[in-house]
């Protein structure tokens, strides 16, 4: 009885992550810390992007728990509100927390697109992020 109330007391506390089907990008703060430091850690600092990348604060589904290079990863995005195709940010967080790496798109009115790479991915996990940029 006792070991299933420290088990539910860590599970409420955020120690471990939710299901990944059932966690999105803006609620990793909350429900995630260490996801949440990892991803934070690794994050472009881009000017066009400081009303919505930094709080991961806009359009996002849920994450996807993937195994790339060997390791457990979830996977996401978010996008700039009402501008997903021209501004987006995807992104692979180790399922540890230990690490993580993203790719952001970013485009002017009118300019063409900029890329920001994140971290440091194997090569399945970077093929991975250019694809997920894409979708």
């Amino acid at each position: 009885m006792a070991r299933h109330l420290v088990l539910s007391a860590l599970l409420l506390a955020g120690a471990a992550p939710a299901a990944a089907g059932d966690l999105y990008p803006h609620e990793l703060r909350a429900r995630a810390p260490a996801l949440h430091r990892a991803l934070a850690a690794s994050l472009p600092s881009a000017r066009e992007a400081r009303d919505w990348l930094p709080r991961l604060d806009g359009t996002g589904g849920p994450l996807a728990r993937v195994t790339l290079d060997g390791r457990d990863w979830y996977a996401g995005y978010v996008c700039r509100p009402h501008d997903c195709r021209d501004n987006r940010f995807v992104f692979l967080v180790a399922a540890d927390g230990s690490s993580a790496a993203g790719l952001l798109r970013l485009t002017r009115e009118g300019g063409a697109a900029r890329l920001a790479a994140t971290g440091r991915p194997g090569a399945e996990a970077a093929a991975d992020l250019r694809l997920r940029l894409d979708r």
